[in-house]
C-alpha cells in the first residue's frame, strides 16, 4: 500500500529484535509509531500494572529508534500514582534527550471501567466526574502542579515538536535539568500559549529565554530561521535583501555560486548570507550558505 501511511501504538518492552527487523521492511515515512512511555518510574509502572522496568522501557525505544525512516511519537503522563512533579520534568528531560520526533504530555484520565479508576480511591487519586475524566490530585501531585503540568504539555508541543526548533531544544535541555520547568514558567509569563502560537512568535521567546541563560545558543537560532526562507523577522536577528554578488570575499559554508531567486543578509555587517531557489513546485529552497572571511 504505497500510498498509505499507517500509525501503530506500541508498548516499547515489547519491541523485540524481530519486531523491529519487521517494522524496517516499510518503506521510509510509512509507519509512524506512538510508543506508550507513559512514566519512567518503576513503582509507577508496577502500580499501572505496565510490564517490564524503566530500563526495558528505554531499551525497547532505542530499538524503535534504530528502524530507519520511522517516525517516533512518545506519550508521558502526568499524575501517575506516585509520580511527583519533579520526576515528571526528569522523565521529559530523558525522553527530549532520546531524540524522538515527537513528545505529548497529557494528564493522566481516570476512564470508567480501566484498572486504574477501580484503584483510585485506594490510591488517592481524584479526578473529574465528567468526559474526559481528567486527573484533579493525587497524594504525590498537587491541583497546581497537575495544571502546571498541563501548561508544560503545551510547552512541549510548542517548542519540541516544531521541527526548526527541536535541535536546539533538545541542545538547551541537556544543559540543565531546570530547561523545561523554566522555559513554562517564561512562557506563563507572557500570557501561556493561547491557540495556534506562530511560529515566528516561538522563535522570537525562545531567543529572549536563551538570550538570558545560554547566549552562545543564539546563533544556532537565528541560524534555523533564516534557512527557512520564512521571511526577515528583525526580533529573531536584523537582516535585510541583498542586492547583486555576494562579495568576492564571501566563503560558502554549504552549497556553491549559482543562480539564486533571493538572497538574504542576516545580522550587522559582515553578514551571513542565505541563498535561495526556486524549485519545480515553486518554492524557495535553500541552495547555499555564505558568509565573509
Amino acid at each position: 500500500a504505497p500510498d498509505l501511511r499507517f500509525h501503530l501504538e506500541l508498548d516499547p518492552v515489547r519491541a523485540t529484535p524481530a519486531l523491529a527487523t519487521a517494522l524496517g521492511r516499510f518503506a521510509p515515512g510509512h509507519l509512524h509509531l506512538e510508543v506508550g512511555i507513559q512514566t519512567l518510574d518503576g513503582a509507577a509502572m508496577r502500580a499501572c500494572g505496565r510490564r517490564g522496568s524503566p530500563d526495558a522501557v528505554l531499551d525497547g525505544l532505542r530499538r524503535l529508534r534504530r528502524v530507519a525512516g520511522v517516525a517516533i511519537h512518545a506519550d508521558l503522563l502526568a499524575g501517575l500514582p506516585g509520580v511527583t512533579w519533579e520526576r515528571l520534568v526528569q522523565d521529559l528531560g530523558t525522553l527530549t534527550a532520546e531524540g524522538v520526533d515527537e513528545i505529548q504530555l497529557e494528564l493522566l484520565k481516570l476512564l470508567p471501567g480501566t484498572r486504574l479508576e477501580a484503584m483510585a480511591e485506594r490510591l488517592g487519586l481524584v479526578a473529574a466526574p465528567r468526559p474526559p475524566y481528567d486527573l484533579l490530585r493525587t497524594p504525590a501531585c498537587s491541583a497546581a502542579d497537575l495544571w502546571r503540568a498541563a501548561r508544560l504539555g503545551r510547552v512541549v508541543d510548542g517548542f519540541y515538536n516544531a521541527p526548526p526548533l527541536r535541535s536546539l531544544v533538545r541542545t538547551a535541555s541537556g544543559r540543565s535539568a531546570a530547561f523545561w520547568p523554566d522555559l513554562e514558567a517564561a512562557v506563563t509569563a507572557e500570557g501561556g500559549i493561547r491557540g495556534q502560537w506562530s511560529l515566528r512568535k516561538r522563535f522570537f521567546l525562545l531567543k529572549r529565554f536563551l538570550t538570558t541563560r545560554w547566549p552562545d545558543l543564539v546563533p544556532a537560532l537565528v541560524d534555523a530561521w533564516y534557512r527557512r526562507d520564512d521571511g526577515i523577522a528583525p526580533e529573531v536577528a536584523p537582516a535585510r535583501l541583498w542586492r547583486g554578488p555576494l562579495p568576492a570575499e564571501a566563503r560558502f559554508l554549504e552549497g556553491s555560486a549559482g543562480d539564486w531567486s533571493r538572497v538574504v543578509a542576516v545580522g550587522e555587517p559582515p553578514y551571513r548570507f542565505y541563498a535561495f531557489r526556486v524549485e519545480p513546485d515553486g518554492r524557495h529552497r535553500l541552495a547555499a550558505v555564505a558568509e565573509r572571511t
